[in-house]
């Protein structure tokens, strides 16, 4: 009797999940090289790994929730000193947008930052970990602008950051399945507490007069992709960025006082 009671509620079960229909569920794979690893204007390493998985679940009409993972590994551990340590960063992530009509897109989302590979000297003042959310709005018009504004909670850092892009598509020069991706970056970031960092470290340094202000930042990119099909992609480019602060600033010490950072990057995509 207790075995028929399992079978059939098994099957009402079936029977329910059948009435409904499940969502096309979407998903993003990326494995990416960087030689230097550059966030907001700053360097903060170099020789990076960068896999990504994101998992997108389309609801309602013109939503989607996204739900993904990325990391930045570095392959050659910490690179030592204050500014240059490579911190091992591993971020999940939630997100939800919604499409206003067809020229808009908002979103907001949270991200939680785990940071490990931090050297020894420094394991007393640099955090292990930091609360990120962000909300952004994007226009599906030319150069598809985007904005977005975000705060970490334990870095107490406030960033506004705006996107374009364009992809020119090669075929009409006779290179099938090659195209160039263009994309330029120009933000404004304040940190109190750099790299979430206690704040008797910043009383610290800012006796020895480090500069904590907001600074301006920007970047440019230049990527060639070849397109295998629809679903997978390879690409290699070059990146250049820099920030925008007095000598003093706790940015350009991590830049090495360079005005200027170049760096190059590969990377794999595939989606399902």
């Amino acid at each position: 009797m207790k075995k028929l009671t399992v079978i059939v509620a098994s099957l009402l079960s079936l029977s329910c999940l059948r009435a409904f229909e499940m969502p096309a569920l979407g998903v993003d794979a990326t494995v990416k090289f960087s030689t230097q690893h550059v966030v907001r204007g700053r360097r903060q390493g170099k020789e990076i790994f960068y896999p990504k998985t994101e998992f997108a679940i389309p609801v309602l009409n013109d939503g989607c929730v996204r739900l993904g993972m990325c990391a930045a590994l570095g392959l050659e551990g910490n690179a030592g000193g204050l500014g240059l340590c490579t911190r091992n960063e591993v971020n999940p992530y939630g997100e939800v947008t919604y499409e206003i009509g067809d020229m808009f897109t908002v979103g907001a989302g949270y991200i939680h930052h785990f940071y490990t590979n931090i050297p020894e000297v420094l394991k007393a003042d640099i955090g292990k970990q930091s609360k990120e959310i962000y909300s952004d709005v994007k226009a599906n018009v030319f150069l598809s602008p985007l904005m977005r504004v975000s705060y970490d909670f334990d870095a107490e850092e406030i960033n506004v950051e705006g996107h374009v892009a364009y992809n020119l598509d090669l075929e009409q020069f006779g290179l099938d399945s090659v195209s160039v991706e263009l994309g330029a970056v120009l933000g404004w970031d304040k940190a109190s507490r750099p790299w979430a960092t206690s704040k008797t470290w910043v009383e610290g340094i800012k006796r020895d007069g480090t500069d904590l202000n907001g600074y301006f930042y920007y970047g440019t990119t230049v990527d060639g992709i070849y397109n295998f099909n629809e679903n997978a992609r390879v690409s290699a480019g070059v990146e250049i960025a820099g920030g925008i602060a007095k000598k003093n600033h706790w940015v350009k010490k991590s830049n090495n006082n360079k005005n200027v950072l170049v760096w190059f990057n590969t990377s794999i995509d595939c989606s399902f």
